[in-house]
This record gives C-alpha cells, structure tokens and sequence, in this order.
C-alpha cells in the first residue's frame, strides 16, 4: 500500500482513497506526492502517554515530599548541634550530673567515650578539691590547680582565690592592698570594685605638700595664741570653731583660754613646737571635697620668772580642717611635765 500526500491539506492518506479523511476534499491525480512508505511521525517520550490526572496528582504532591525532606534534615541538624552545645558545656562546668545527663541523652555520640572516660576522671578530681581545697585557703587553692592544670575545678579554684583576695582587700582598706589585688587580678571579679576603691584612697593620700601647709597653719595658730593675737587666729580659722571643749570659740575665746591655762602667775610666755605628725582625709557627707585631720604632738617650753630655766610641758594637738585648709576644729591636751 503506498501513501499519497493530499494537495489540499498536506496530509498523508491511503492512495486506494477518494476522498482525504482530513478535509474530505476528492483526491484527483494531478498534484499527487506519491510516497514508498509511509513516514513515520517522530516517537513522544513515555511520559507524555501520562495521563492528566496522573500530572497534577504528582505536582500536588511534590511540595509535600519536600518538605518532609526538609524536615528530616532540618531535625538531624538540630539534633547535631544539640548534642556539639551539650558537649561544649562539658569543658566549662564541674557538675556531675551534668556528664550524666550527656551519656543519657547521647549514648550513641561521637564523643560518648571521651565523656565517659572524663566523668571518671571528674569523680576523682571532685573528691580531692573537696578534701583538700574547698575549705582551704589561697594556699591549698593554689596547689590543687598546681596539681590538676587541666581540671574545670580550677575555674572554681581561682574564683575563690579572687574572693580570698578582695576580702583582704577589704578588710585592709588601704591604697596598697587595692593595688595588690588589681595587680594579682587584673581582670577579676571585683575589678570595678577595686578600681573605685584605689582610686577612693589616692585621693585620700596626703601630700608632702599638704603636710606642710597643714603643720605651718597649726603652728601659725599656736603662736597667734601665744601672743594674744585674737585677729590672727580667725584669719586662720572658719568662723567659730570647737576649741578645747568650747563651741563657737572665736579669737577673742582662743586668747582668753590661753591666759587662764597658760600665761598665769609668774609666766612669762610660752612657746610651742609641733612633733611628730600624721595627718588624714576623709569625706564630706554628701559631697566629693575632703576634709582634713591633723594628729601631732607639741612641746611647749614655758619659761617663767621664778625659775632660772624653762619647763617643758609635752602636749598632743588635734585638729579638723575645711577642704580650703582652714581650722574648724583644735584641741590640746598635757601628756606630761618636763623640767629641765
């Protein structure tokens, strides 16, 4: 059977027809493409043979099976760095229950036998720093870590040792021991704490500078009283002060104190000399100014027109003064007669 080409539609039919079974026109004999063999039409690809339904069916469900794929991973990787944060906690902790807890949840883990071996070495670090230097001082801390280099016991350790250390710090309460402590510590627990501490004490360290105009001034005061110098005294004073036991003592009560002390019977004056001296700061109450107080002790060599030689009396001096170095306070008590 050979097939002919329609000259109306282009189709390929039977040549025993007389009409195309395409667009039904007749089939003459001029035009005609005769042909051997019918041509083949090109094969289609098995799943174009799908049915429709089929297609959709599996485009619904496609973003299902994805996504429970997705979820699977998404669980292993969650399940991965679960178990990488609970081993990384390990290296930080000294917890036992916290190794116990790891071998439970994870008994199937890469580290599983590294934990183990761990947790009994744990055991026996934990029974020594028990022993031998929970209730230990600085010294028994130290040579536990000496000892176990390695162990989470030593975090503990040296954080007790802080503590040890900033209690005597504390209890010293001095510029030298706050220096200490920063030094042995420099980046410990109570580093804020410590840096306002040294810095409280530094500004209460006096200065040879200091020294000197506070000693000058209670000289000074001493030798206005001496010489019944009423102005003298308040240009060195603040206002009224608490001289000897009197409130609100102006110049004028400072000399009149000194006459009925002092210069009485046959004295002929008196002359006072400032020993050994120490001096401190403190704090004003609800403010950043820091007052002074001096401690000394004084000689006063009496001379009197009875005797051919001067007595000399020994005497403590205390006293308070303003910010700006003024007196607001001076007393002096006798420790002694010296006779010379």
């Amino acid at each position: 059977m050979a097939a002919i080409k329609c000259p109306h539609c282009g189709k390929y039919i039977s040549s025993n027809l007389t009409h195309c079974t395409e667009c039904g026109k007749p089939i003459t004999e001029e035009g005609l493409t005769p042909t051997n063999e019918i041509q083949q039409q090109p094969r289609k690809p098995k799943w174009w043979h799908l049915s429709a339904r089929r297609i959709v069916v599996l485009c619904f469900l496609t973003p299902f099976i994805l996504a429970a794929i997705y979820l699977v991973v998404d669980d292993v990787q969650k399940a991965n760095a679960l178990e990488q944060r609970a081993y990384e906690r390990l290296s930080h902790t000294t917890d036992l229950l916290v190794y116990e807890d790891f071998i439970l949840r994870f008994p199937d883990s890469k580290y599983i036998d590294s934990v183990k071996v761990r947790y009994e070495q744990m055991k026996v670090e934990q029974a020594v720093y028990f022993k031998e230097a929970a209730s230990g001082g600085v010294a028994e801390l130290k040579a536990f870590i000496e000892a176990h280099p390695s162990s989470p016991f030593r975090v503990v350790c040296e954080r007790r040792i802080d503590s040890l250390d900033w209690e005597t710090a504390t209890a010293d309460n001095t510029l030298e021991a706050y220096q200490l402590y920063l030094a042995q510590h420099p980046q410990g627990i109570f580093l804020n704490d410590a840096t306002d501490a040294r810095n409280r004490q530094q500004r209460l360290v006096v200065t040879a500078e200091e020294t000197g105009i506070l000693r000058s001034t209670v000289d000074n005061f001493l030798s206005a009283m001496s010489q019944l110098d009423a102005t003298g005294i308040d240009a060195l004073t603040h206002g009224a002060i608490d001289f000897c036991g009197m409130p609100e003592a102006t110049g004028a009560d400072v000399v009149d104190y000194y006459q009925r002390n002092f210069k009485r019977d046959d004295v002929l004056g008196v002359h006072f000399q400032l020993g050994g001296t120490s001096i401190n700061k403190r704090n004003v109450s609800g403010s950043d100014a820091l007052n002074y107080n001096l401690y000394s002790t004084a000689q006063a060599t009496i001379n009197r027109s009875s005797l051919d030689s001067a007595m000399v009396v020994n005497y403590k001096v205390s006293a308070s003064f303003t910010p700006e170095r003024r007196i607001t306070s001076l007393n002096i008590s006798q420790i002694q007669d010296v006779t010379e």
